[in-house]
């Protein structure tokens, strides 16, 4: 394995795909209690077999992340949310990466007063006040915290 900048670039783009996927996942009350996809664990599988083939492997890890952005667009069930979260848990028995991420994600807390100000500038931009609700938007951003607007409501991410 030869280091690169633009390798360990590619790695952090990677982690942050699997960390906004989990957010979702969570959000939407996803527990490991569906049987995970077959067709993606026995790619997975497959390729690991193949001479233990870890580039095929992550590349099919990797589509399905980006396949399963899409599909829980259509679909924001939670039994398919769960189903998600199984077939990424079955392929982190190898790679290791997805326990530790939802793990960080499960005892993350949103400070009361960053909450209130997310709350207020809700409030805000449903009153029409744009200009105070970017006010307090930046407030959030001071705070270390950023904020995405979802068809679920606000959801803040610390930084």
């Amino acid at each position: 394995v030869q280091f690169s900048w633009d390798s360990m670039a590619a790695t952090g783009e990677n982690l942050d795909r699997i960390r906004q996927l989990l957010r979702q996942l969570l959000e939407l009350g996803a527990s490991p209690t569906e049987a995970p996809n077959k067709t993606v664990v026995d790619a997975f599988s497959a390729a690991l077999a193949d001479d233990l083939n870890t580039p095929q492997a992550l590349g099919v890890f990797n589509e399905y992340i980006t396949d399963t952005n899409t599909a829980l667009g259509a679909d924001p069930s939670k039994q398919h949310a769960s189903e998600i979260l199984a077939t990424l848990l079955k392929a982190d028995h190898v790679l290791g990466v997805v326990g530790p991420l939802l793990h960080a994600l499960e005892s993350e807390s949103v400070p009361e007063h960053v909450q209130e100000l997310a709350d207020r500038r809700e409030e805000a931009r449903q009153d029409g006040k744009f200009e105070h609700a970017d006010e307090l938007r930046q407030q959030i951003d001071e705070a270390g915290y950023t904020l995405e607007d979802t068809p679920r409501g606000p959801r803040l991410i610390k930084r």
